[in-house]
């Protein structure tokens, strides 16, 4: 059964991945000299670098979190190793789709984050994924 979910996980790790690298791709040459990375909690950008800064970090960032929770299901063994996969794999998610927005402000197709936006990302994915972890751990034990 973990060969399975081992083969389902890294697949859609690659899939996303990809469409990440398109996605950076087609924006890259829409982005103004300072890419904006940070936004405070009025939606407005306060921390910026440069495309090719942003491009490296967030695909070696996406590359990481996908590789830990692939290994945490390789090398983990026992009932813990499903949570750890399941937790990183939604960490991975989280930070797919924040890179994803960020992506659409810094090429022009949005201004900022709208404040449902901010809520979602500052506290309902981060509570989504500890509620989900702690529901595994207790289905595991």
């Amino acid at each position: 059964m973990m060969d399975v979910a081992f083969a389902v996980e890294a697949g859609l790790f690659f899939l996303l991945l990809l469409a990440y690298l398109r996605n950076l791709m087609k924006s890259y040459k829409d982005m103004p000299e300072r890419v904006a990375v940070h936004f405070d909690l009025s939606g407005d950008a306060n921390g910026w670098c440069s495309p090719r800064a942003w491009a490296f970090f967030s695909v070696f960032f996406l590359v990481v979190i996908g590789s830990m929770s692939l290994l945490s299901m390789r090398v983990g063994g026992g009932s813990g190793a499903e949570t750890n996969a399941v937790a990183t794999c939604l960490l991975f998610g989280i930070f797919y789709s924040i890179f994803r927005q960020i992506l659409k402000i810094n090429a022009g197709k949005q201004d900022r984050l709208s404040p449902m936006e901010l809520g979602v990302w500052a506290f309902g994915l981060p509570a989504f994924v500890v509620l989900l972890s702690i529901v595994m751990t207790h289905l595991h034990a």
